[in-house]
This record gives structure tokens, C-alpha cells and sequence, in this order.
């Protein structure tokens, strides 16, 4: 029986969508779309990040550990020959030198999320989920500064990249031209799955 390794060697190459941009402009919503429109898995980050703090027992333990072992594990998935979609913000300090060793074992893309109203989406969104009011937080508001140098231009990063608009409800350019995109940069077409319940295996 071979090994693990020795198996993912006869995979073919595995496809890596990535999502970059600032917090909160619906990376995850338009990861999980494009996931679900080919059928690949959804690597979460935070569902990644969640599941490393319930075996720690506590929010927060092990935080260090996240970042690493997010790449980590895209690179193991796409080396078994597991396509996917990871929604996790890249960074463009970080970016280059984390995606490095994904090449390896899979093609890279990069979708690039941009809004007009990022700040005001994420403010929503912590209000939304946590109750939190962080428009008068002075500390929050500085290192989201520092966080919008780091994720609001495209990513200087040596893979096809494509920027869309999540402002509007279907996406600029559109849902189904970014899956075209997708699939323009795959020899292999991906064929989107369809997903039709079989009733007759229902109890």
C-alpha cells in the first residue's frame, strides 16, 4: 500500500483559488459561492481557527499557530491532489513567501475583493456578530489603517489575478464570468457539478 507522499505524487496538479482584500468585503460569501459553483472544498479560516481553539480548550490559545498552520494545510490538501478555495486575507508583507511553497503542488489564482465601503461593511459586520461598536475605538481604527496598506491594492504576487467588485449583488465582473476566468486557466476544463436532489434516495 503506498504512502500518503508517494500517492500525491500521481495526483495532477491541484487548483488554489485564493481571496485577498480587506476585512469584511465578503471574501467568504464569494469563496464559498465559487466552491460551491465547482464543486471544491472550502478551506475556511476560520472554521480552521475555531476547531484549533476547541482543542485547546480556550478563544484565543495557540493564536500564533494559525497563520502557519493555515498554509500548512492548503499545502498538504493540494499535495493529496485536493482542489480548493481558501478565504483567508493575505497579506502583502507575508503573501509571497507563505504561497511559495503551495506552487509546489498546485496552480495558484487570486481573486482580489474590493469595495467602496469596506470600513462601514466591517464596522456591520462586528456589530453584526459580536456586538461590538468599533467606530470610537481609536486602537481598532489604527491598526485597521495598518491592516488597509496591507490588503486593499492587489497583491504584487506573481499569479493570475483577477479584481472584483463585491459592492454589487451579483459581483463586477459578474459571478458567472468569474468562474469562466477560472476555468480559462485550468488545461483541464473544471466541470460544474450538478447538484439536483435524487429524490427517489430520500426517506
Amino acid at each position: 500500500m503506498k504512502d500518503a507522499q508517494t500517492s500525491a505524487t500521481t495526483h495532477p496538479r491541484a487548483l488554489a483559488v485564493f481571496m485577498s482584500g480587506q476585512p469584511g468585503l465578503g471574501k467568504s460569501v464569494l469563496a464559498d459561492k465559487l466552491a460551491r459553483e465547482f464543486g471544491l472544498y472550502h478551506f475556511e479560516r476560520d472554521a480552521m481557527k475555531h476547531g484549533i481553539e476547541y482543542t485547546a480548550g480556550a478563544r484565543g490559545e495557540r493564536s500564533k499557530t494559525i497563520v502557519p498552520v493555515y498554509f500548512a494545510a492548503i499545502e498538504r490538501l493540494a499535495g493529496l491532489g485536493i482542489s480548493l478555495v481558501a478565504d483567508g486575507t493575505l497579506y502583502r508583507d507575508k503573501a509571497a513567501e507563505q504561497l511559495t511553497p503551495i506552487t509546489q503542488v498546485a496552480d495558484i489564482l487570486v481573486i482580489h475583493c474590493q469595495s467602496r465601503s469596506a470600513r462601514e461593511r466591517l464596522f456591520e459586520r462586528e456589530r453584526q456578530i459580536h456586538g461590538l461598536d468599533l467606530k470610537s475605538d481609536q486602537t481598532y481604527l489604527d491598526h485597521m489603517a495598518w491592516v488597509d496598506t496591507m490588503t486593499a491594492a492587489p497583491l504584487d504576487l506573481p499569479y493570475p489575478t483577477l479584481v472584483v467588485d463585491t459592492d454589487t449583488p451579483d459581483y463586477t465582473p459578474s459571478l458567472v464570468e468569474v468562474c469562466d476566468w477560472i476555468s480559462g486557466h485550468r488545461q483541464t476544463k473544471l466541470k460544474r457539478p450538478d447538484y439536483r436532489l435524487d429524490t427517489s434516495r430520500v426517506e
